[in-house]
């Protein structure tokens, strides 16, 4: 269930007054807390590795829609992509957030959060892009009705958004999770960021994080990733040593996804436009879904990018637990991470899925499921042999799909894998036996 599904939603101690920015959702959903009985910190904790699920979890919701949009609306795959790869940034700024208050980097999934309605953005589902989608994903990034001017653009798209879905899914707002956070990292009760934060006695006075709770700047230099790391910009993966740039960090994750201040770049400005954009086309949403798939060859397929998904998610992981001095966490950032799985790989075999028959003669399509195959260690040393292990069902699962090796994405991709499995991973191998 994870710690996503675990979360209750508090009834507020008292309403917003009148006319403040985020009056409806709280007194709709009410605060989102942690069990009973944990101390501030450990209620920190966890509800970052929550919203480091949520985060995980639209990524991969969004990766879906996007390749679904070749045969809809081609134009929305770059920016749906893009928004994805925000979406990892937001996942590891809060892997940062968690290491700044004594915890350790959470790289789970909010896939099944109990069932209970409420209590989920929108329940996990993987589906192509149609008005429908992209209504859930603008509510669930859209910033508080407050701060939409009336009878704008966007505002019209909310309510049709709404419409569109009435008696249908459930769309909690991502946002009001970073407001609980962004409470928690403040120093006092009062005061706080007003777009996040307008009225604190919504919140339990005093569950607030102290000063003895956040690790030392030096010792969080050993394992914090930075913006470097990835080779990006603080836009995407800021510096989080300390409580002011955490409650930055915490307000640049809110501004990129409900757009405070109005951005259209925003992931709900982005939807919102998409969203617009759908309804005036025909026939948007191909039927492509990763369930009941009985096509052997889009099975084995889908086999291969869930490997190469893990394959992703354990270059994260070990990219965590390297220190700050070694060489290999950029590489393993970028060139693994970002460089061959994220944009190459999965990139590549999201598209090629989604045109294959869910079964012979079917008229439906099959579609990736990003399951992962294998448990990540909680050492670097136990990555070395994950990745070996990776490669090498990787290699299996290749060639049974392409004996001849004719496949030019497969060869590249195996290139690759023997390349650093060669140059790096059996040398740190022999090197750490």
């Amino acid at each position: 269930m994870g710690y996503y599904g675990s979360l209750r939603w508090h009834e507020p101690l008292r309403s917003f007054d009148a006319g403040a920015a985020v009056q409806t959702p709280f007194d709709v959903y009410g605060v989102p807390r942690m069990g009973e009985g944990l101390t501030p910190v450990e209620e920190a904790r966890q509800l970052l590795m929550a919203a480091a699920e949520v985060e995980h979890t639209l990524m991969v919701q969004y990766l879906y829609a996007a390749y679904s949009a070749l045969n809809t609306i081609p134009e929305a795959l770059g920016a749906i992509v893009n928004v994805a790869i925000e979406e990892m940034g937001h996942f590891i700024t809060v892997q940062n957030l968690l290491l700044l208050i004594g915890g350790d980097p959470h790289l789970d999934r909010a896939d099944d959060p109990a069932g209970r309605p409420g209590a989920e953005p929108f329940p996990f589902f993987l589906e192509p892009l149609s008005t429908r989608s992209l209504a859930k994903y603008l509510l669930a990034e859209m910033p508080a009705e407050g701060v939409l001017a009336q009878g704008s653009e966007d505002a019209k798209a909310v309510d049709d958004a709404l419409r569109e879905l009435s008696g249908g899914a459930s769309v909690l707002r991502v946002g009001l999770i970073y407001s609980t956070i962004s409470w928690m990292f403040q120093a006092a009760d009062s005061g706080g960021d007003p777009d996040l934060v307008p009225d604190a006695a919504v919140f339990p006075a005093g569950r607030r994080l102290a000063e003895e709770d956040f690790v030392a700047a030096t010792q969080l230099q050993l394992r914090q990733t930075t913006a470097d790391d990835w080779g990006a910009g603080p836009d995407l993966v800021p510096s989080v040593t300390s409580r002011a740039e955490a409650l930055a960090a915490i307000r640049q994750i809110a501004s990129q996804g409900e757009g405070i201040g109005h951005a259209s770049q925003s992931h709900f400005g982005v939807f919102a436009g998409l969203y617009r954009k759908a309804r005036g086309a025909a026939a948007v949403g191909a039927d492509a879904s990763p369930a009941d798939v009985t096509c052997p060859v889009a099975l084995e397929w889908m086999r291969y990018l869930d490997i190469r998904y893990t394959m992703l998610l354990a270059d994260i992981r070990h990219g965590l637990w390297l220190p700050a001095d070694d060489a290999m966490r950029q590489t393993i950032f970028q060139d693994w991470a970002i460089g061959n799985e994220m944009r190459y790989a999965i990139g590549q075999l999201g598209p090629r899925i989604m045109k294959m028959p869910k079964a012979a003669g079917s008229p439906r399509f099959a579609g990736p499921a990003f399951r992962r195959v294998a448990e990540l260690p909680d050492s670097a040393e136990g990555m070395w042999a994950l990745h070996r292990q990776l490669i090498e069902q990787a290699e299996a699962t290749a060639h049974g799909i392409d004996p001849g090796g004719s496949d030019p994405f497969l060869t590249a991709c195996r290139q690759f894998d023997q390349a650093r499995l060669i140059d790096v991973i059996e040398p740190a191998l022999k090197g750490r036996s």
